[in-house]
């Protein structure tokens, strides 16, 4: 638990983030920001994930753990759909057709993905003399 504290501060600081920003994005108080970040009280899951999501990281960040060779984090489209995804929660309603489209763009791409994976090229078996 000790590198969520540090992760958690590093992360905050370098966006800027006061502890009272942190703490009202997340229903928390001040003090729970300041005991979580140096170690005195653990979070519950459903705050950690709060803190992950305001400040932009993945919960393997949080925790400093590497990400997964494949797949180990947000593409650029997830980011740009959890970015319009804030906009939206912020107020601004015009960003909905941004998700509609990166929604769909996201959908295309799994999709294609899953086609390549259930049929892999085949090449072609040289035989002698042909």
């Amino acid at each position: 638990m000790l590198k969520i504290g540090r992760q958690m501060r590093k992360f905050r600081t370098a966006r800027g983030v006061t502890h009272r920003e942190l703490a009202l994005a997340c229903g928390v108080t001040e003090g729970t920001i300041s005991r979580i970040e140096t170690n005195k009280a653990e979070a519950m899951a459903s705050t950690m994930a709060a803190i992950a999501d305001y400040l932009g990281v993945t919960m393997d960040e949080l925790r400093d753990e590497p990400k997964a060779a494949v797949g180990g984090g947000p593409s650029e489209v997830e980011r740009q759909l959890i970015d319009a995804a804030r906009r939206v929660q912020d107020g601004d309603h015009s960003a909905l057709a941004d998700m509609r489209r990166l929604t769909a763009a996201l959908a295309e791409s799994e999709s294609a993905a899953k086609t390549v994976a259930e049929h892999p090229k085949k090449t072609p078996v040289r035989r002698k003399g042909t």
